[in-house]
């Protein structure tokens, strides 16, 4: 957000059912919410973020939100994200729980 602006930090915990009829029909995870006001992600920038080398930066890499997909899919997280060019973007994160008994 190069002019200023907020950034909003959420969590939860929640249930979701996996699948119907399966012995474990609840899943239990956390839910990550990063949102800020800035300026957005263009519609053809949106489906091309977690790509590799992938940026809209004059000295970007393109390899920050790559890796960081890279690490949740290693960890069995989902990671999402959802912006309104002009009205900012939401980087929404799930985690699955896992107890050890």
């Amino acid at each position: 957000m190069p002019h200023g602006g907020e950034l909003l930090i959420s969590y939860e915990r929640f249930e979701y059912e996996k699948q119907p009829n399966s012995q474990n029909d609840k899943k239990e995870t956390i839910k990550i919410c990063v949102k800020d006001t800035g300026h957005g992600i263009s519609a053809g920038s949106l489906n091309r973020v977690f790509q590799p080398f992938f940026t809209t930066k004059p000295a970007g890499s393109g390899l920050g939100l790559s890796i960081v997909k890279d690490i949740l899919d290693q960890h069995n997280a989902i990671i999402r994200v959802e912006s309104d060019e002009g009205n900012g973007t939401e980087f929404i994160i799930i985690f699955p729980v896992i107890r050890n008994h």
